[in-house]
């Protein structure tokens, strides 16, 4: 979360790389939740864009890639939070232009 509150001082450009590891079986096991696919990239690129409505998220094996304006900051910030408080099954963000939802799992 530090991450994110870190970002928003920095303001649109501000781009960090976070290390993504494999998610196990036990975290994989989702209630109701068929999984055709797991990707695993190397890392996600988070990046704070000027228009601060906006939301891409595309589908990428190598390199995942969120690109989001400010507006969507602090909904990232409390799905990150209720993650460690043991709150989440929701997801947040567009579904347009080829992005996909961001889910938050306890």
């Amino acid at each position: 979360m530090a991450l994110i509150d870190a970002m928003l001082v920095d303001g649109p450009g501000a781009t960090r790389s976070i290390g993504i590891t494999t998610p196990t079986k036990a975290m994989l096991d989702v209630p109701n939740c068929p999984i055709r696919k797991v990707i695993v990239p190397e890392n996600l690129r988070l990046s704070i864009v000027t228009d601060p409505n906006e939301w891409v998220f595309p589908e990428a094996s190598e390199q995942a890639r969120l690109s989001v304006g400010v507006d969507w900051l602090s909904l990232l910030h409390d799905g990150l939070r209720d993650i460690g408080q043991g709150l989440g099954d929701y997801s947040i963000g567009r579904t347009d232009r080829s992005s996909l939802p961001l889910w938050f799992w306890w």
